[in-house]
């Protein structure tokens, strides 16, 4: 992830961490799902994970595009030891994708 200094992912707060990630990258980043999304318990639980035995939220992504394809890098972000933890490459289901299919 760009940032001018590895620590602010640490130190800002998230919302603000996501303006300067995409004022200073190519790509999007999201610290959430949209409404619909969130409002099913199945797509919301694909983004449950596990990390040294712990329960872990991998809702916030970058979004990477090209040739029409989507792909999606989720992670999770541990203030308390400082790590980035990535949960998942690929796309997980949003409600969006579920109306494509």
């Amino acid at each position: 992830f760009p940032t001018r200094r590895s620590s602010d992912l640490f130190e800002k707060r998230h919302d603000d961490f996501a303006k300067e990630f995409e004022r200073i990258s190519t790509f999007e980043l999201a610290m959430t799902e949209g409404e619909q999304t969130k409002n099913q318990k199945k797509m919301m639980k694909e983004r449950e994970d596990i990390f040294r035995g712990k329960s872990i939220d991998i809702t916030p992504h970058v979004k990477l595009f090209g040739d029409g394809q989507y792909a999606r890098i989720y992670f999770h972000i541990d203030n308390v030891n400082r790590l980035l933890i990535i949960g998942f490459f690929g796309h997980l289901t949003t409600a969006g994708t579920a109306k494509r299919k």
